[in-house]
């Protein structure tokens, strides 16, 4: 036996053993709590799952230092299944004449037709990130090539961010037992329809293709945990697919599809997951279906810039028809957005954020959008003015959040020597309102999806949040943008609809970024 594979099975059972500790002291823990307060706990193990009925309210002090210490044991789980997954990719490169370590079964598959899976990094392109650890397309992570392969797939997981990307060629999907609205539909003929009819609900054999060669964690993978419900693997019986579309072809299922914020991090992961799978995201060689059945969008045609052309709904593939197949020589599942490092979500990622990787995305989108020579504008300040629209079928015309003495603020700041535009982003296209924001020297708004735009502003740039509640994601996205400055002024609290007063402290503050810009 190698000193590898010595390795690998001492740390397998020292994580197990892990495991069967955390369980124990969580159980501990909760009952310890109970029985402060004189009430019994009932808990049923079932394999790796741990269920607690816990019949009190108070119990959070009592076992938030047991709680700690189990986290801990759980950062060092991870690393070490991180370490065991570094071995056996060492010994998948360096075999040697030992006992196979144990594998979860696989379906037969014809071995005349089966090709071996052949783990190669792409190559890195000028915008990967081998010095990103949150990267989804660092080389680190060994991506494998399977474009132009036959009968392979391969997830990869990374574990700091919980995203895993699938790659599978062939793929074979049936829109016919895809149960989901067929996408697109103009907003008008749709108003009032529940959401529940815009999510696919997969039957069997929703898809076909090789079973991935390692397992799939649970818990975090959001919808491919459900494709991969409606997936059937191919068998020696199956006969190789043809008339494949010969483009790699990235499947992605949106959301909260008409929030700019939620949407930047779908557009996010899927521009890290093309540079992985593809090494170059300018490419026009791939093509993009959206799993989902929304109807129109505000928010669709920055798809169709981004990556060549309108995505295609997948209940609208193979033009639509009835038990009509349609076959993709390689398909990749993009992560979804709520996994996206540039929304933290308060997850400790255990590493600082990157901002040459969100600077690389920037630049991907102003070229794209043909405005990568916009620069800053010297006193520009734009003021976000948040108007009432109708964004999906469930909306009402009103808008919270909104700014009740934007004229006076304007006023003062023309006095203050600056250029001042006031917008309403929801009557402007998406390539109008980058460049504003691009020639911005201070951008001010109130909490609000528009202000993700502080992606793409111009390195020397400010901008100023007028919170209105506890919510932080502009907080973190900031340091992804470490060449602009941030200034956050909380100016109500709840978050409510009505109106809002910048205070004439907040507005002098904001006026001294004018005076020495």
């Amino acid at each position: 036996m190698s000193n590898n594979q010595t390795t690998i099975r001492s740390l397998t059972l020292a994580g197990s053993v892990i495991v069967c500790v955390m369980l124990l002291l969580n159980l501990r823990s909760i009952t310890q709590a109970n029985e402060k307060h004189g009430m019994k706990a009932t808990a049923t193990a079932t394999g790796e799952e741990v269920s607690s009925q816990v019949l009190v309210t108070d119990w959070e002090d009592a076992i938030s230092t047991r709680r700690r210490y189990i986290e801990n044991l759980g950062l060092e789980l991870e690393a070490q299944n991180s370490r065991i997954s570094e071995l056996r990719l060492q010994l998948a490169s360096h075999p040697v004449a030992s006992p196979p370590l144990p594998t979860s079964p696989q379906p037969e598959i014809a071995a005349t037709t089966m090709a071996p899976i052949i783990i190669t990094p792409t190559s890195p392109s000028a915008f990967s990130s081998p010095e990103c650890p949150l990267s989804l397309s660092s080389p680190t992570l060994n991506f494998p090539d399977l474009n132009r392969k036959k009968f392979a797939s391969a997830c990869v997981t990374h574990s700091k961010l919980l995203s895993t990307i699938c790659q599978f060629s062939p793929f074979v999907v049936n829109p016919s037992v895809i149960d989901v609205n067929r996408g697109g539909e103009p907003l008008p003929s749709v108003m009032g329809q529940e959401e529940d009819v815009e999510y696919p609900k997969y039957s069997a054999a929703s898809f076909r293709g090789v079973n991935p060669p390692t397992s799939i964690e649970k818990g975090h993978n959001w919808y491919l945990n459900k494709v991969m419900g409606g997936f059937k693997p191919f068998t020696s019986s199956d006969q190789p697919p043809t008339n494949c579309e010969p483009q790699t072809t990235f499947f992605i299922m949106r959301y909260e599809y008409v929030n700019l914020f939620h949407t930047m991090t779908d557009l996010f992961n899927s521009f890290e997951t093309i540079t992985a799978t593809l090494g170059d995201p300018l490419s026009t060689n791939y093509k993009m279906v959206w799993l989902d059945g929304h109807p129109e969008g505000n928010l669709d045609t920055i798809w169709a810039e981004l990556f060549n052309g309108a995505p295609q709904y997948v209940k609208t593939l193979g033009g639509g028809k009835m038990n009509e197949a349609v076959c993709f020589d390689h398909a990749v599942v993009v992560p979804a957005g709520y996994t996206s490092p540039i929304w933290s979500n308060n997850r400790n990622l255990g590493s600082g954020p990157c901002p040459a990787l969100a600077e690389r995305f920037a630049n991907f989108v102003l070229t794209r959008f043909h405005l990568e020579e916009t620069q800053l504008v010297k006193k520009r300040v734009v003021i976000i003015d948040r108007q009432p629209y109708t964004a999906h079928p469930r909306s009402k015309p009103h808008m919270p959040r909104k700014l009740g003495n934007i004229a006076i603020l304007e006023a003062e700041l023309v006095a203050a020597g600056g250029d001042v535009h006031v917008v309403k982003f929801e009557t402007m296209s998406f390539s109008e309102q980058l460049r504003e924001v691009r020639e911005a020297s201070v951008l001010v708004g109130v909490h609000g999806a528009g202000l993700t735009h502080m992606l793409f502003m111009s390195d020397g740039a400010y901008i100023v949040e007028l919170a209105v509640n506890g919510l932080d994601m502009f907080q973190q996205m900031e340091k992804w943008k470490d060449k602009v400055g941030y200034h956050r002024f909380m100016i109500g609290e709840g978050g409510g609809g009505g109106d809002y007063i910048v205070s004439e402290q907040h507005r002098n503050e904001i006026v001294k970024l004018i005076v020495s810009s």
